[in-house]
């Protein structure tokens, strides 16, 4: 199904991508989709490379609401508090001391902080940016079916890499591929942060390969656990079953399509097969959305 979306000024196609199918569950006695599920997706192959394009509705309350639940459900080590902060959320209970104290200082604060002292605005914005790029890319169908995808670390400005990805292509190879997530808000613009991430991918893909290495060498799957090992080395010999990836969240963007047309020209080696893909995610007012976020999150205090 194609619709039409506005970005900006311009009014972009959008391919309704039928090849998923919505998990919906029951918040606050009504039916809500997945994160991915708010928004538009369109799939854009290229010569050499493929990018694609997710664009979040303007009235994104439903969205603020989604996605403040699932970063929390995933960052409590302990299913007693996320369904406490829930039910504190919705003004069912208080919470105990004890957990109030860890689930504070243990599991959102380090992302979000708390009312006296929030994390920085350029900390949040880049942390919800990786975010996005997981639930999105956790329910894309592109390339095959998805084995292994890291979680967005708790403080995006610990070392190491921001993304790693496997998937199981259709004739049964396993490929990774490497993310840099970058956010592009105020004066900074889609194709700028694409140049930053472009740099930093080329400089640091072995360190943060090598990362990867030795926590997924320990997988449960056999697949992933067998690859892990040889990652580093399938980069640097451009291996079939290596690929980089460069995913920037902003609110507008301009000169569609042309933002990744360099990202060949930086990894050249990786080209054929084509194996290089970016993404674009776009969120109306996304400062706003990413306090929003936080703001859903402060509820359950």
């Amino acid at each position: 199904m194609i619709v039409r979306a506005r970005v900006g000024a311009i009014e972009v196609p959008i391919i309704l991508l039928g090849s998923y199918s919505p998990k919906c569950r029951l918040s606050r006695g009504r039916t809500v989709l997945a994160v991915s599920d708010y928004f538009e997706s369109q799939e854009n192959p290229k010569d050499g490379y493929a990018w694609s394009l997710s664009v979040a509705p303007s009235g994104w309350w439903r969205l603020v609401e989604e996605l403040a639940d699932r970063i929390v459900e995933g960052a409590c080590h302990k299913r007693d508090l996320y369904e406490t902060w829930r039910e504190v959320r919705d003004g069912l209970t208080t919470w105990g001391a004890s957990d109030r104290e860890v689930f504070q200082k243990g599991v959102i604060g380090p992302l979000f902080g708390v009312p006296s002292r929030p994390t920085p605005d350029d900390h949040l914005q880049g942390a919800i940016a990786e975010f996005l790029w997981f639930f999105i890319t956790k329910a894309g169908t592109y390339e095959g079916r998805l084995l292994h995808l890291t979680r967005p670390k708790s403080r995006v400005t610990t070392q190491g890499g921001d993304g790693m990805e496997i998937r199981v292509l259709q004739r049964g190879s396993v490929r990774f591929r490497l993310w840099e997530i970058k956010k592009a808000v105020g004066t900074s613009t889609v194709s700028g942060a694409c140049s930053t991430a472009y740099r930093q991918l080329d400089e640091r893909a072995l360190e943060y390969l090598a990362e990867y290495a030795r926590v997924m060498e320990e997988s449960r799957h056999p697949d992933v656990a067998a690859l892990a090992p040889d990652m580093p080395t399938l980069w640097v010999d451009a291996d079939d079953r290596a690929s980089p990836g460069v995913a920037v969240t902003s609110t507008t963007m301009h000169q569609q399509g042309s933002y990744f047309n360099s990202f060949k020209s930086h990894f050249e080696q990786f080209k054929s097969p084509s194996r290089i893909r970016g993404a674009v995610i776009l969120v109306p007012e996304y400062p706003k959305f990413c306090s929003e976020v936080r703001a859903e999150v402060w509820k359950g205090l």
